[in-house]
């Protein structure tokens, strides 16, 4: 049986009640290919248990709806048979151009799409399971079953990411493209990652004994979690990014990207943090600022700082080495051999380099705003009874 998390002590543990399921990754934008989904007054939902049994179809303008009510199948007028998760489709049949076209779950266990003058356009090809059902699941995976429960074809679809203004309320969930790893919102108010097989918890919001809380992915790039009748109970604090989405990734870690795709927050624990592919960019920064909001400097403003000062001493590369010196590293300290304060690893290890790096800046500079402001004004953010020669680089 499938399993829902309930809280025991400070995190989730197994019970076997409820019901997730799991499927392979696909991750379809709305776009030129998939005309976007508009409310119509029009459209009937044609079942919000998310089944269409043997014989059933889905009419132009109709729609199937999750059991718990995230996801939507909608039969468009255009003729492309898309699933919807808010205003983004996840997955589709590829059919646009063809108006007109409508969905059905044959008897003979095949679903098939028929263009006008009966035309067959798309079929999952399952026919020969006389009886079987199509179901759109809490895990956004659109399957063909047959009697016996046997999924004879699945559309592949996962949810990874939680757009601007878009919620999970009680039971609803996030998972990695990969589906190793789960977001839930569970029924006691708390937002807990895990990790399959096994289900276990790799982090948690600390906001049991809430139940009824839902996760908000604001407009504003803030992801907040509200409790009925106690309001805010706990946040990123990344307001002032608008379009900031939350996105689940293969590497176990939760995600703010800002537009852009620049990270702003990650869910490293505090203390420890793991960088596994040093050449990722896009990681590295990820795991830099969630350091850095550890420190306290969360704020957009210092994490911009960060940013444009890393990025100008290093282009964020751990093996930059500045030729007019011997400063090394993320940080660029001069030399290199300074960081071994943080690590025997100081060479190869960005988390080591960033480390010393926020070291350094707290030392000097007390934020990293106060850090840009200083190369700014120089080309370089050491102290200037410690320059050598300007050259743009390197901290001494």
């Amino acid at each position: 049986m499938m399993r829902e998390y309930v809280t025991v002590g400070r995190v989730a543990r197994r019970s076997t009640a409820g019901r997730f399921g799991a499927l392979v990754a696909s991750s379809l934008a709305c776009a030129v290919a998939m005309t976007c989904l508009t409310a119509s007054p029009a459209m009937a939902d044609v079942t919000s248990k998310g089944r269409l049994e043997s014989g059933e179809g889905l009419q132009i303008g109709e729609k199937l709806t999750s059991r718990m009510g995230q996801f939507q199948l909608v039969m468009q007028p255009d003729g492309n048979l898309v699933e919807y998760v808010g205003a983004r489709g996840l997955w589709h049949t590829q059919t646009w151009g063809r108006p007109g076209t409508v969905a059905r779950m044959q008897t003979d266990g095949n679903f098939v799409l028929y263009a006008p003058g009966f035309q067959a356009v798309w079929s999952s090809r399952t026919y020969g399971n006389p009886g079987a059902h199509l179901v759109l699941k809490d895990d956004a995976s659109l399957n063909v079953v047959s009697r016996s429960g046997t999924v004879l074809w699945s559309s592949g679809a996962v949810d990874s990411q939680l757009d601007p203004s878009r919620k999970l309320q009680v039971g609803w969930f996030l998972q990695s493209p990969d589906v190793r790893y789960r977001l839930i919102m569970q029924t006691d108010g708390n937002l807990v990652l895990y990790q399959r097989p096994g289900y276990n918890p790799i982090w948690h919001s600390q906001t049991y004994g809430n139940p009824g809380a839902e996760v908000v992915m604001q407009s504003d790039g803030n992801l907040v979690i509200y409790a009925p009748g106690r309001g805010a109970i706990w946040g990123t604090r990344t307001a002032g990014r608008p379009g900031t989405i939350l996105r689940v990734e293969d590497t176990g870690r939760l995600v703010l990207y800002a537009p852009g795709r620049v990270p702003i927050w990650s869910s490293a624990p505090s203390g420890e943090y793991v960088i596994e592919d040093r050449d990722d960019i896009a990681e590295v920064k990820s795991v830099a600022f969630q350091m850095a909001t550890d420190r306290g400097w969360g704020a957009s403003a210092q994490l911009n700082c960060i940013d444009q000062l890393f990025q100008r001493e290093s282009g964020w590369r751990w093996n930059a080495d500045n030729p007019y010196s011997s400063a090394y590293g993320i940080p660029q300290a001069l030399p290199g051999s300074k960081m071994a304060t943080e690590g025997a690893d100081w060479r190869d290890n960005p988390v080591t380099q960033i480390k010393w790096g926020y070291t350094y800046i707290d030392d000097r500079y007390g934020t990293p705003c106060g850090a840009w402001n200083f190369w700014l004004e120089h080309g370089w953010y050491r102290e200037p009874a410690e320059a050598t020669t300007p050259t743009s680089g390197g901290v001494a």
